[in-house]
């Protein structure tokens, strides 16, 4: 695990379970869904259940239901041995035409607004 997603007591901070969960419940229901479609999150719950300070992650996300407008997905956060850290879930709003993967892969440096470039 890396020295910056650790707070300064040394533990993992809360929002590293967060973005894991938001990501993995994104893509739970995405291959499901037709190429020029898009999802953005509404809500993300998420229940710290334990801390790490080292090792891997592994979140593993969950399609629950794809309806006509959203879409509901479930997270679990576990450790290498399998102990459950963290477990969360999303409502994502289906989109059509916007932020679909085939958009957001033709980004280029020129497409790019400079406030987002280091």
């Amino acid at each position: 695990m890396k020295k910056e997603l650790l707070s300064p007591y040394g533990a993992i901070q809360g929002g590293v379970y967060s973005s894991l969960i938001d990501t993995a419940a994104y893509w739970a229901p995405y291959a499901e869904l037709p190429e020029d479609v898009g999802l953005i999150s509404m809500d993300v719950n998420v229940n710290n259940l334990s801390s790490i300070k080292s090792g891997n992650l592994l979140a593993r996300g969950e399609r629950i239901k794809i309806g006509r407008t959203v879409c509901l997905a479930e997270v679990s956060v576990t450790n290498e041995d399998g102990k459950v850290l963290a477990h969360g879930s999303s409502k994502l709003l289906i989109t059509q035409g916007l932020q679909t993967i085939p958009q957001l892969t033709d980004y280029t440096p020129e497409r790019i607004p400079a406030k987002f470039i280091q």
